[in-house]
């Protein structure tokens, strides 16, 4: 899609520790002023696995939402514009509106793309065929990553260097004096044709003392005229360039440590 490297999967298809904090998997359709009705009339098929149930409301899911990025819970237009069913544990969430349809896992509960995908098929595919949303035009997946060291005082410097493609953090590097920087994050957006690419890396503000690392990859195809049945290939297309991303993105060293599940710095 965008010309980054092809990168072979380590042994076992994933590598051993998980960076992840968050995975979204999105599809956008013609408005349908009845899906959020016909989602909350299946409460009942869905209460087993999703038995928190709450409205989206313009105040909440506004806040969620930037331009051309995909949201986490879309946003809404009205008072009551959907619907979220979230597990037990809050560890997956689906968002409904008239347009969208959103699964979210959280990181450390996400296991693989063929996994996740089986929840969607099996759980959410019945009922958006039952109500006639058989045809999307925007598919998207967001994968965030988070590093955080295990010593708050690692150096920025060195810090950048261990997790990054040295190419990628030079601007970042090239400061007189890095241990000034409280947070530096860099936005690259790239298309081609109808692909989009949001790659959204750098260093945070610290959360409670605590430097984390960002690798967002947000990755869609707009004006897209899929079906229900062909989603999966879209998706492993997507999932696929993702990961080649990732790998692009991480040094050598970074790829080590989480491939043999070793702490960081």
């Amino acid at each position: 899609m965008f010309g980054f490297p092809h990168a072979t999967r380590p042994e076992g298809d994933q590598y051993k520790k998980n960076l992840l904090k968050s995975v979204i998997f999105q599809i956008q359709f013609h408005k349908n002023n009845e899906i959020v009705e016909g989602f909350k009339d299946k409460k009942a098929e869905l209460k087993a696995k999703f038995p928190i149930t709450n409205p989206i409301f313009l105040k909440t899911a506004a806040v969620k939402f930037q331009k051309d990025k995909t949201p986490i819970i879309q946003t809404a237009e009205s008072e009551n514009h959907g619907y979220e069913f979230k597990t037990n544990d809050n560890d997956k969430t689906l968002a409904v509106t008239n347009d969208t349809l959103s699964f979210t896992v959280n990181g450390p509960t996400y296991k693989n793309f063929y996994i996740a995908f089986s929840e969607i098929e099996n759980d959410f595919f019945p009922i958006l065929n039952d109500l006639g949303v058989t045809d999307f035009h925007r598919i998207a997946i967001r994968k965030i990553n988070l590093v955080e060291p295990v010593n708050p005082e690692f150096p920025n410097k060195d810090l950048l260097s261990l997790v990054f493609n040295e190419n990628l953090v030079n601007n970042l590097k090239s400061f007189p004096d890095t241990s000034f920087i409280s947070s530096g994050i860099t936005n690259v957006t790239l298309e081609n044709n109808k692909n989009r690419l949001n790659l959204i890396y750098g260093l945070l503000a610290p959360a409670q003392q605590k430097k984390q690392i960002l690798i967002d990859i947000d990755l869609f195809l707009i004006n897209q005229n899929v079906d229900l049945n062909s989603l999966k290939s879209i998706w492993e297309t997507i999932n696929t360039e993702i990961f080649n991303i990732f790998n692009w993105a991480l040094s050598d060293k970074m790829k080590e440590q989480i491939n043999t599940g070793d702490s960081h710095a």
